[in-house]
This record gives structure tokens, C-alpha cells and sequence, in this order.
């Protein structure tokens, strides 16, 4: 008599069958899978990956969306190539993390040295165009006046609007169209005009720069800093052939 249970007779052949139908379907489905796989591979371009948002990259690397070439380059900015030469030659006193260029008109630093809050740089197309944008300037800072040639920027005195030149002299001699004509030597005369005033405890100074077209304003505290701090940059800022010229 047969013995149940065991894998011989007519039992064992349902089973095989069986086996044999899922080994085949198993078969089909590697082929398929490595057909779709290979299709895939084929359509997809050569070394790209996609990046977090979805794009891809050429290299495999995660896209930023941001270029390089956004960024403000120096040398293809005169105001913010001048920034960082007088950063150079005040020992530090703009340094590049601090300062941001805004177009090729302007640089913004913020807290760049002890005891300066803010300082802002800006050129103009023109004299007039520069002269016209500091008496607007100092009228916002006096009430809406505009007063020159009284007291003096420096570091005993800080109240006033007076010239300053490279010889490192503040006359108050010269009118603010004289200064605004552009006619009077920079090392002798006048190289532009400042203007200061202390309210709060917090000095304020604006001056110009002929040479470079550019009008400057700082903020911060104890003035005395402040007034360290400008006496060395506003006679290290060579914008164009001013980098040139002896200070």
C-alpha cells in the first residue's frame, strides 16, 4: 500500500506543476523589468541627476539657483573696487564681508568697524547731480535748512559744513558752488564738502568727493571712533585715477 504525505504518486505531480509555472512567470517578469530598466537608461541624459527641486544637474551636484556671476564682482564695479582697496589700505577698516555692492552705483556696509552702524557710498553721473543729492541730505539732517561754512567735522568738533581737502585741512572759505564747480585743486583747496551733527549720542557725518563723484555718509558711536574712522576712509577712497594720487 502507498504511504501518504510524501511527494511520489499521483499527489506529487499537481506540485510540480505548480513550480514549474512559478519559476516561468518569475522568468518573465526579469525579463521585463530589464527591458523597461534599459529603455530608461536610454532615454535619459548622460551623467545627470536631479537636484532637490527637481532639476537637473550636470555635474550630479544639488542646483543653489543662484550663479556665481550674480554676486557683484570688484573689478567690474569702480565704487566697490575702491572699497576694497581702501579696506586694504585703512588696515581693515571696509572689510569685504561687512559691505555689499547695490548695482555699480552703491555699496552698503553695515557695522564694518567699531563703533560704525552704517555706511553708505554712492556715485553720481554728475556735479550737479551730487551736489543737488547733499543739500538734500543735509537739509533732512537740519530741519530742513541748509547752512554751510560754520564749525567743523573733526574729531574735537562735530558740529558743522565746511570743505575738506587732501592737504587734510576743513576751510570754510570756499561756497558750496565754488566746491560744486569742480574747479579748485583737491590737494590745496577743496576736495569736496562734510557735513556733522550729534544727536543722541549718535554722530552722523555726509561729505563728497569731487574726483570720484561720490557721496559718503556714516553713523555710529562714541564720535570719536567715528570721526577715526572717516579721517582714514574718505582719504583712501580712489575710485578710477584717483587711485593714483597721494594721500
Amino acid at each position: 500500500m502507498p504511504r501518504g504525505g510524501g511527494d511520489s504518486g499521483s499527489g506529487g505531480l499537481p506540485r510540480r506543476a505548480g513550480l514549474v509555472v512559478l519559476v516561468a512567470s518569475l522568468l518573465v517578469l526579469a525579463v521585463v523589468g530589464g527591458i523597461w530598466f534599459g529603455t530608461q537608461q536610454r532615454e535619459r541624459p548622460q551623467g545627470a541627476t536631479s537636484g532637490p527641486e527637481g532639476s537637473a544637474s550636470p555635474t550630479g551636484a544639488a542646483s543653489t539657483g543662484m550663479s556665481d556671476s550674480m554676486a557683484p564682482s570688484p573689478s567690474s564695479n569702480p565704487l566697490a573696487e575702491a572699497i576694497a582697496l581702501a579696506n586694504t589700505s585703512t588696515g581693515g577698516l571696509l572689510p569685504a564681508d561687512r559691505c555689499r555692492a547695490e548695482g555699480t552705483e552703491q555699496v552698503a556696509c553695515d557695522h564694518p568697524h567699531t563703533g560704525i552702524g552704517q555706511a553708505r557710498f554712492r556715485t553720481y553721473a554728475s556735479l550737479n547731480a551730487l551736489y543737488a543729492a547733499y543739500a538734500e541730505r543735509v537739509r533732512g539732517l537740519s530741519d530742513d535748512r541748509l547752512r554751510v561754512n560754520f564749525g567743523d567735522c573733526t574729531r574735537a568738533k562735530i558740529s558743522g559744513e565746511v570743505s575738506w581737502n587732501h592737504n587734510f585741512e576743513h576751510a570754510r572759505h570756499f561756497t558750496l558752488a565754488q566746491v560744486a564747480s569742480g574747479t579748485l585743486r583737491d590737494d590745496t583747496q577743496a576736495a569736496g564738502r562734510v557735513f556733522c551733527r550729534l544727536r543722541d549720542g549718535v554722530i552722523t557725518i555726509v561729505w563728497t568727493d569731487n574726483h570720484a563723484e561720490m557721496l559718503g555718509t556714516v553713523t555710529g558711536a562714541p564720535h570719536s571712533l567715528v570721526f577715526r574712522w572717516w579721517k582714514r576712509v574718505h582719504h583712501d577712497l580712489a575710485i578710477g585715477d584717483m587711485a593714483d594720487m597721494g594721500h
